[in-house]
């Protein structure tokens, strides 16, 4: 029962962690994520800025938390995105992740 809590207590604060997010805008950034990569079989941006990545190293996907997840490997792998204006952070900043590592001593 311990163990379910602290898992519900988890994804509300990282709810409200991505509510944050979405509450920000100026003149260059409109209210909303700069980007959102649920790596659903590929590393597009599901928001408007289509902020595409592309994997890195042997990089791959497993299963997440809800869906599918990034499934990073080894040192150098990872998620390559380009620059763009929408990902020009010049003021707070707000990231979630979820991280499960499988290995120790990294």
């Amino acid at each position: 029962m311990k163990k379910l809590m602290v898992s519900t207590l988890v994804v509300l604060a990282a709810l409200m962690v991505s509510l944050v997010a979405v509450s920000m805008a100026s003149a260059d950034h409109p209210a909303g994520p700069a980007g959102y990569w649920p790596a659903d079989g590929d590393a597009d941006d599901s928001t408007s800025h289509s902020n595409n990545g592309s994997l890195v190293g042997s990089a791959g996907f497993g299963t997440g938390k809800l869906n599918a997840a990034f499934a990073f490997h080894s040192q150098g792998d990872g998620v390559r995105v380009p620059a763009s204006a929408s990902l020009n952070i010049t003021e707070e900043l707000t990231a979630a992740a979820w991280i499960k590592p499988t290995k120790k001593n990294w």
